[in-house]
């Protein structure tokens, strides 16, 4: 091997440790701000995602695990909500939640981050779910990750007024040990 082969052989192996090493690194989140967790501790607070469609969804079960991240449960992948989440996911479309207490309303942007199908989000919020009705499920946890602070214009605003829940797929999607699927009752 010439020198100048040797030379571009050792600079493509320290190419690829170094990109194996950001591969690797975990990416902090941003802390969301203290306005974002206040909201979500009030008892009424209303909790919205709008997507980049301009569609607003309800989401009940967003909350924050630990401070630094949004979680959220869907009931089902197969719904328009579900293709929101993939699509802001896949082709990195920054979300808007907003919350609104009834008093306040603030927006922020975020980052659709994570889709958990199993592991330890998962299970809390499957555990969320079931601690309202033991019938209940979910298909997959979501993690959000803050941005920024959003302004609300309007028509953000506005459209919070026709914001319906997650809509629900044509066939049930049941996680493998619902009581459904084990002769107990179900829907």
């Amino acid at each position: 091997m010439t020198e100048r082969n040797e030379g571009q052989a050792q600079r493509g192996q320290e190419q690829r440790k170094q990109s194996q090493g950001k591969q690797c690194q975990k990416k902090q989140p941003r802390l969301l701000p203290p306005s974002a967790l206040e909201l979500l501790k009030a008892p009424d607070c209303r909790k919205y995602i709008r997507f980049a469609d301009g569609k607003t969804v309800l989401f009940p079960s967003l909350s924050s695990p630990d401070g630094q991240i949004l979680a959220l449960a869907l009931e089902e992948e197969h719904t328009e909500a579900g293709r929101a989440l993939l699509d802001a996911l896949w082709f990195s479309h920054p979300v808007c939640v907003i919350l609104d207490d009834g008093n306040r309303i603030q927006g922020y942007r975020m980052e659709v981050y994570r889709c958990h199908i199993a592991g330890p989000l998962f299970l809390k919020k499957l555990l969320e779910v079931r601690a309202e009705d033991p019938e209940k499920d979910m298909a997959s946890a979501w993690e959000l990750h803050f941005l920024e602070e959003e302004e609300l214009t309007k028509e953000k605003r506005a459209a919070l007024l026709g914001a319906a829940p997650a809509d629900r797929a044509e066939i049930p999607e049941w996680h493998l040990d619902h009581p459904a699927l084990h002769g107990q009752t179900g829907r």
